[in-house]
């Protein structure tokens, strides 16, 4: 061991460790007597450290002996007078005597054990000056690049430390690559020995509540609240949100501006589903909303009696055979993020098994889900291979789910916008294997008649002009009857969930 090289390690460990000097100081010494004690235990040892003088001093301090008594000396602890004459010219028997230490010169052994001693020490030191540092930040998010990604663990630059991203605080299914920068939530800051004690997470819900915040002013502000969240990462995240400000939608300050505000946090967050219902304060409303765009038949709810609170509570939700896969939603996911976002206990039955087991339940069918003014949102929706019809004809089906098909298009297209400015449903495209005709389901036949009579009949009919209105009216009935029950209610009841199998760049919106 040299001494310069040993000032030099503190001066360098100083700084980037951000430990003072004395702290550094005083562990050297405690690692040099350690190592020291290990191959001479008995040892009076003595240590000084100067750092100014950058001088280390070492001695062992012995009792002088008379030579006669030599044969009986303890030789750790004792030393004859003809001995200690030579490290002291006043040495006398009865008085103490040191005996020098050169550091440079130490048996490599004691060196090897030196160094192991005052790495971990100063790992310790280190750790306690980032949980000092650090420890506020629980609760936070941080932006930070990936470093290294180990079978245990996934090593992420914290600047002056490295946070340990744990297999479990993983998003399930995310492809974490190395160089690549990501938002971490900050879960713990561990006082510890060795390893990383920051604790990183990718999959705690609380990393969604942040960037809302965030991302949101009007949620930082108090303008809009955030009344629950509830995550399956990697799946989808349910946010319940009120306005605390007459006028503000929350659902449509929440999305922002075609979107953008919650495409930037489905981005950062590996391209998982977010889904943003409004509260109310009436539980069977909070349900309905919930459950949107798919529609409850009943509701029974019971207080939990051994809750301590009060608050949580047994329901049962009745719904009809069509609606009860799309309610418990794949893998039962969709009931469980209403499960955990109401904190209640959740069961969900079709409404024979409600009359047949006697279910006291309360019809909500009057009550439908609350939404805010519509705002503009565009969607990108694939379209599937072409499929023939009934007469033959090659038609696009725009595909929704693997059970049902509707929004019929010519075979020209291959994708549609979905504009919801003045309707809350999907607008039907539909026209002659050549020309595109839009129709809004929400128009009513007299204003069909009126505005798009000649395009309705078809340019390919020459008597078209002549008939009457009640034609027309027969003809329209006709043409829906041809694409199926495509109404506003059976499209809002599809909407939302059959959505998600589109893409991560589609929102979902429940108010749509």
């Amino acid at each position: 061991m040299k001494t310069k090289e040993i000032f030099q390690l503190i001066d360098e460990l100083s700084q980037i460790k951000k430990i003072d000097k004395e702290i550094i100081k005083e562990n050297l010494a405690f690692a040099l007597e350690k190592a020291y004690l290990k191959e001479f235990p008995e040892a009076n040892l003595k240590i000084e450290i100067d750092l100014e003088k950058e001088k280390i001093k070492m001695w062992e301090e012995k009792l002088v002996i008379d030579d006669s008594n030599e044969s009986d000396m303890d030789d750790d602890r004792e030393i004859t007078l003809s001995d200690a004459l030579k490290y002291s010219s006043s040495a006398k028997i009865g008085s103490e005597v040191k005996i020098p230490i050169e550091i440079d010169s130490l048996d490599r052994r004691v060196a090897v054990h030196v160094q192991q001693v005052f790495s971990q020490k100063i790992s310790e030191q280190s750790n306690t000056v980032i949980y000092k540092n650090w420890h506020d930040k629980i609760g936070t998010n941080i932006r930070a690049k990936v470093e290294n990604n180990s079978q245990r663990y996934i090593e992420v630059e914290l600047g002056d430390t490295k946070g340990a991203l744990l297999k479990q605080y993983q998003i399930p299914g995310e492809q974490i690559k190395i160089g690549g920068s990501y938002t971490f939530y900050i879960k713990d800051v561990k006082e510890q020995t060795k390893g990383w004690p920051i604790i990183l997470s990718r999959n705690d819900v609380n990393l969604v509540k942040n960037l809302l915040i965030e991302f949101i002013p009007e949620i930082k502000d108090g303008t809009i609240e955030i009344k629950g969240i509830a995550r399956v990462p990697g799946f989808k995240t349910k946010i319940a949100v009120k306005s605390n400000v007459e006028g503000v939608d929350p659902i449509g300050t929440c999305v922002g501006p075609n979107g953008s505000r919650v495409k930037e946090i489905i981005k950062l967050i590996g391209g998982e589903f977010v889904d943003i219902i409004l509260w109310d304060e009436d539980p069977k409303q909070f349900l309905v909303n919930a459950c949107a765009p798919e529609s409850l038949i009943g509701v029974e709810i019971t207080d939990d009696e051994e809750s301590s609170d009060g608050l949580h509570k047994y329901v049962t939700l009745v719904v009809d055979d069509k609606s009860l896969a799309k309610v418990i939603g794949k893998n039962g996911m969709n009931i469980k993020l209403i499960s955990k976002l109401t904190n209640w206990s959740i069961d969900v039955v079709e409404e024979s098994i409600a009359i047949e087991d006697k279910i006291n339940y309360e019809l909500v069918g009057h009550l439908v889900p609350i939404k805010p003014s519509a705002k503009k949102e565009f969607f990108n929706v694939s379209l599937s291979k072409p499929k023939n019809n009934n007469n033959n004809k090659q038609r696009n089906v725009v595909k929704i789910d693997d059970d049902e098909e509707f929004v019929y298009m010519p075979t020209n297209h291959n994708t549609f916008e979905i504009n919801d400015e003045d309707i809350e449903s999907l607008i039907n495209f539909t026209s002659a294997p050549k020309k595109e005709k839009e129709i809004d389901i929400n128009l009513d036949l007299e204003e069909i008649y009126e505005k798009d009579k000649k395009n309705l009949t078809g340019p390919k009919h020459k008597k078209a002009k002549n008939k009457s209105k009640s034609d027309v009216d027969s003809d329209v009935n006709n043409l829906f009857e041809e694409f199926g029950d495509i109404t506003e209610n059976f499209l809002s009841e599809n909407e939302n969930d059959d959505l998600e199998d589109v893409g991560s760049d589609n929102l979902e919106l429940d108010e749509e």
